[in-house]
């Protein structure tokens, strides 16, 4: 496993010095998710935690109100994460989704590409980066284990 570089990423947009306004603006987490994820990270990772992904599982789940969602677990060499993901406007069909993080996670798994997730909590949206470093919002949260 390669050495990780210490990255320093600022919660802040800069403000040009000849602005009236000398304030400094907040970054959305979507615009933070984005320069984080051009700072270099280390290939083949899950770069929620920087763990190397050992194995995955996704499970379309019956919630008791009959809504059916996507359960997707991550074990890494760091860690185990679980998200509930569901469908929305912009993925209205789970199945479609479910395939695409398969795929995805498989990619990431085999090989030294990255899959990247990015939560915006407060919102209820993930941010998912594909090994072909496409990306998605999808609606969903992390799920305790």
């Amino acid at each position: 496993m390669g050495k990780r570089k210490s990255k320093k990423i600022s919660l802040f947009q800069n403000i040009q010095p000849e602005s009236p306004n000398h304030q400094l603006q907040p970054i959305t987490t979507a615009e933070l998710y984005v320069r984080f994820s051009q700072q270099g990270e280390i290939m083949g990772k899950l770069h929620l935690n920087s763990g190397a992904i050992q194995d995955f599982d996704i499970q379309e789940v019956t919630e008791p109100s009959g809504h059916i969602v996507a359960h997707v677990k991550i074990d890494t060499d760091r860690d185990v994460v679980k998200y509930r993901v569901s469908t929305d406007d912009r993925h209205p069909k789970l199945t479609d989704i479910v395939n695409k993080l398969q795929n995805g996670l498989q990619t990431a798994k085999n090989s030294d590409a990255d899959f990247q997730i990015s939560e915006y909590c407060e919102r209820n949206y993930i941010f998912v980066t594909y090994p072909n470093s496409e990306s998605e919002q999808y609606t969903g949260s992390r799920i305790e284990i």
